[in-house]
């Protein structure tokens, strides 16, 4: 009888782990960040060299998040950059922040110290990451390009409610939070044309600005000014 019950118990054991290891490789395959390797959310996206995500190059590179990251803590958001010591710093301007037109304020992260008034890095917004480049002490060229691993979903999870983005008067980091690459037209659908002006963007290869892109790129942010305040449905 003993015998038949540890049978049967190596029985369902088998079937339990010949279930669970495929589940388990999935996880693990999406992401070589080992603490999320035991996250069970639905809609586990990973972002990164891999998946067409973020690629830092040296300089200043203008990045948004194309997902809704887990955790938006800057600490939590960076530990998932491979060569972190590549990086300098992390800059957002904040155009709602201040009252008075056209005015805002800047926010920043040092790297090198683990300090400044940036506490986040969220989506739906755009961010200057200031990478080595030549000349800098302990600048590698063979590191770059850089890429940064974002874990998330494509839209918030219940009970959240849809996202949505304020932009205020003035000149406006934006985010792009789409896994697909748009058109400005349909991503800034809540405003007319009239209600936004030139769109630029930064060519991180090359470190020059681009100019009213024809389609918004994943991984990619923007600076836009707008005449008006309003939200940006997403």
């Amino acid at each position: 009888m003993k015998e038949k019950r540890a049978l049967w118990s190596l029985i369902c054991f088998t079937i339990i782990l010949s279930m669970a290891i495929p589940l388990w490789s999935g996880v693990v395959n999406a992401s070589p960040a080992v603490e999320v390797w035991d996250r069970h959310d639905s809609g586990l996206y990973a972002v990164g060299e891999d998946s067409g995500g973020l690629s830092l190059m040296g300089g200043w590179n203008l990045i948004s998040l194309p997902i809704v990251p887990f955790d938006t803590d800057i600490a939590d958001v960076l530990a998932g950059m491979r060569r972190r010591d590549q990086l300098k710093s992390v800059w957002y301007f904040d155009q709602c922040e201040n009252p008075a037109p056209d005015l805002g304020e800047w926010h920043v992260y040092d790297a090198t110290t683990g300090t400044g008034d940036l506490h986040t890095i969220e989506a739906g917004k755009a961010y200057w990451f200031l990478m080595l480049h030549p000349g800098d002490a302990g600048y590698d060229a063979g590191a770059f390009p850089v890429s940064l691993w974002v874990f998330g979903t494509e839209a918030p999870m219940p009970p959240n409610s849809p996202s949505s983005y304020d932009v205020c008067k003035g000149w406006n980091m934006v985010g792009f939070r789409s896994m697909e690459d748009m058109t400005p037209e349909d991503y800034l659908g809540d405003f007319s044309p009239s209600e936004y002006g030139a769109i630029y963007g930064w060519d991180p290869y090359v470190q020059d600005w681009t100019t009213d892109p024809d389609k918004l790129v994943p991984g990619r942010g923007y600076w836009i000014p707008f005449s008006v305040a309003g939200t940006i449905y997403r």
